[in-house]
């Protein structure tokens, strides 16, 4: 079952599938009824990650090979290759959220910029302050 068949299979009412733990690990929810409640409260923030870049991302081998570094620089390196996009699941219920989501990326967007202008602004200052022009 693909992720939006089990979306449409919550969406039409209580679903014709048994939910079952895939492996060792984390209780989650030992009530089924209460695991699909969670599902269902979600429903409208769903995304899709469209397509996978594993594979591309280890073809490059200056980022294979750095990617080996210890520690978090490894880990930074190892995400410099190619990204897997990420896609909003833009339903006629959630549109007022979706545009809230790229609301708040404009205006991060805008801080950075800002940011580095005024970082920018602050290290020609501090330049001026301290070196002599000739």
């Amino acid at each position: 079952m693909t992720a939006l068949e089990f979306r449409d299979a919550l969406l039409s009412g209580y679903p014709a599938f048994n939910i079952h733990r895939n492996g060792a690990g984390r209780i989650g929810f030992p009530v089924e009824e209460k695991l699909i409640a969670y599902y269902k409260r979600g429903l409208q923030e769903w995304y899709l990650i469209c397509g996978n870049a594993v594979f591309t991302r280890e073809a490059n081998v200056l980022v294979r090979r750095l990617s080996r570094l210890p520690g978090p620089l490894g880990r930074f390196i190892s995400g410099l290759g190619e990204r897997t996009a990420i896609q909003i699941l833009a339903t006629p219920d959630n549109l007022q959220r979706v545009d809230a989501l790229l609301m708040v990326k404009r205006n991060l967007l805008i801080a950075a910029v800002a940011l580095g202008m005024l970082l920018f602004m602050l290290i020609v200052l501090v330049c001026r302050t301290f070196v002599v022009w000739t």
